[in-house]
């Protein structure tokens, strides 16, 4: 396996594009890989990760969330492990490789710049009714990939029943085998979630209103409850207070915790919860515990570099991050 060079016109490389972390070119395929020790016969199965892996050399604005998804993929059988890799086949991969170029512009580039939001399908990899999934962390349609060769099989809408977009960090409930996901978007009522059912197609969805467009990322599961999200964390395409990824964070705008019932009836209200002003990127687990909720997960604190105002956090009082 070879790493194609890491470049951005001209420019200084970030970190996450050099060294082992160097885009990978090649796909390949290698069985009876030397195994230190030995390996149960009774193990079988796929461990498969996704991640960014720039098909060519990026251009203006190139961040970590912007590489081609590359799935790769250890299976484990008879005793033997054996690996492979694949880029997920993406329509903006196709059209980068008929231009043999990086097409479009990477989210920390300013307005104008050129073409942005590919969709790279990047971000997550999830199996459910009988499906593996590539999921990107914008939303989107997920696609489907082939078991156990990580080919791309194309966009799933789940038998034409999925109307929404499909963020990267769905869950699923092993028990009911239901797949809960989200949907953000800039216009009312800002988020929507709903829930894949057993047997893979959609089995429900209720919006949730906002009172704007919030950056969303996670969710949580309970027994009871599907956690959103209304953080202090906002869009700004015009980038006003900040020239990278036109997220800006309002320590000033309150945090909430939503509980939305998991049956996702429309009349059943939103409880919110309102928290200090943070950013959560990654939930970690959730569960009931009598007439209370826990959520664990990631609080941030001071998550971009310059508050609103354009101020440097540097130059601010410290925030711990929890």
């Amino acid at each position: 396996m070879s790493n194609q060079p890491a470049r951005t016109s001209g420019s200084v490389l970030p970190p996450y594009l050099e060294g082992i972390y160097a885009p990978v070119v090649d796909e390949v395929d290698a069985d009876h890989l030397a195994v230190v020790g030995r390996l149960p016969d009774e193990l079988a199965g796929l461990f498969a990760q996704n991640g960014p892996n720039p098909s060519f050399p990026p251009g203006v604005g190139h961040s970590w969330f912007d590489g081609d998804g590359m799935v790769h993929g250890v299976e484990v059988r008879d005793g033997v492990a054996s690996y492979r890799n694949r880029f997920v086949a993406t329509p903006g991969l196709a059209e980068d490789r008929a231009a043999g170029a990086a097409t479009y512009v990477g989210s920390l580039a300013g307005p104008g710049a050129g073409r942005r939001h590919k969709n790279v399908s990047n971000t997550d990899v999830v199996f459910h009714a009988g499906r593996l999934l590539s999921l990107w962390w914008e939303g989107g349609l997920p696609y489907e990939l082939t078991l156990p060769g990580l080919d791309t099989i194309g966009p799933c809408d789940f038998g034409g029943t999925l109307t929404l977009g499909m963020t990267s960090h769905v869950k699923v409930d092993h028990r009911t085998g239901e797949l809960f996901f989200f949907d953000w978007a800039t216009r009312a009522p800002c988020l929507q979630v709903g829930v894949i059912g057993a047997d893979g197609m959609l089995a429900g969805s209720r919006p949730v209103e906002l009172p704007g467009p919030r950056v969303q990322h996670d969710i949580a599961l309970t027994d009871r409850y599907v956690l959103v999200f209304d953080l202090s964390m906002s869009l700004d395409p015009a980038r006003r207070s900040d020239p990278t990824i036109g997220f800006r964070f309002d320590d000033e705008l309150p945090s909430r915790i939503g509980l939305v019932d998991r049956a996702l009836a429309g009349d059943s209200p939103v409880r919110w919860f309102e928290i200090e002003p943070c950013w959560i990127w990654h939930t970690l687990c959730a569960w009931d515990d009598g007439d209370e909720v826990v959520l664990c997960g990631a609080r941030i604190g001071s998550p971009t570099r310059v508050d609103k105002h354009g101020r440097s956090h540097e130059d601010l009082p410290m925030v711990d991050d929890e």
